[in-house]
């Protein structure tokens, strides 16, 4: 097989593999090799069809619709379609249809339902079946923070606020320690004159430091609940599901993409345009 390190090897690869489909196009493996290289050269809508080829031939195949389902979430984000949640759900239902203990399929079919509640004509059925989906997960295995993030956020979707905070409080007390500093973190929000003078404070008082500026931004300071702090939680997490990468290390509020949706919420409209091509084949933005 050819290397795959580079643009121009991963095109490589594409030609001979292309240069062997008459022999072995009608085989599983070989649609898989494809769309492994296709989502190594970014092109998610690609390998999502190379491996629709790999269910024809193998109906019961449950990673490879729990892996469209994935990648029909990272070509959303490039456009925002929210629409295309309902197609991600197709797959993974289908995907839970043979493995219903599925814990990928359970989990991305939640992540998808709380993404739908951002369409307009979304219906708050979403938020109850997304909730039922990471519950699930949980029954299984109630260490897994990332499912009880999610039900957080559902939970918040619902305005049962005070399960909110609880189950976010949950999550981050049996998390690691790099999600409690992180969430309780005043950078999302604060001026840099508040983080200046956070960064000159003694390493000791600065919980409590960050905790006075918790307080001061809580719109309803007499509840138990800040609703600033709770909308900042939300971003996070689903920055993290979003656009982190947890095999490679990277944390989805460190990236340029996830860092902006915590910081500003979800975009409200996303203009694209690729662009013409002029003179001798030179890609040129008009």
């Amino acid at each position: 097989r050819a290397a795959a390190g580079t643009i121009e090897d991963r095109y490589q690869a594409l030609r001979l593999l292309d240069g062997i489909r008459r022999s072995y196009g009608r085989e599983a493996r070989y649609h898989r090799d494809i769309a492994r290289i296709y989502v190594d050269a970014q092109q998610p809508s690609r390998a999502i069809r190379c491996l629709e080829e790999v269910v024809r031939i193998e109906p019961d195949d449950v990673e490879s619709r729990v892996e469209i389902g994935r990648l029909i979430l990272r070509d959303l984000l490039y456009h925002y379609e929210l629409r295309s949640t309902g197609r991600m759900v197709t797959w993974l239902r289908s995907a839970l249809d043979r493995d219903p203990g599925n814990r990928d399929a359970l989990f991305l079919t939640s992540l998808a339902m709380e993404m739908a509640t951002g369409l307009p004509d979304a219906s708050p059925d979403l938020s109850v079946q997304g909730k039922a989906y990471a519950d699930s997960i949980l029954a299984r295995d109630p260490s897994d923070t990332a499912a009880r993030l999610l039900l957080a956020i559902h939970e918040l979707n619902l305005g049962e606020v005070e399960s909110a905070r609880a189950t976010f409080g949950a999550a981050l007390r049996t998390g690691p320690l790099e999600l409690r500093d992180v969430y309780y973190s005043m950078k999302w929000t604060a001026s840099e004159k508040a983080l200046d003078r956070a960064e000159n404070i003694e390493i000791e008082k600065k919980d409590v430091f960050q905790q006075a500026y918790w307080l001061y931004q809580d719109p309803t300071p007499l509840s138990r609940i800040n609703e600033n702090q709770l909308e900042i939680w939300k971003r996070l997490a689903l920055a993290e599901f979003l656009f982190g990468q947890p095999d490679k290390g990277v944390r989805g509020w460190d990236v340029p993409a996830g860092e902006a949706y915590v910081r500003y919420g979800p975009p409200r409209a996303h203009d694209f345009d690729p662009g013409t091509i002029k003179g001798q084949g030179a890609w040129e933005l008009v």
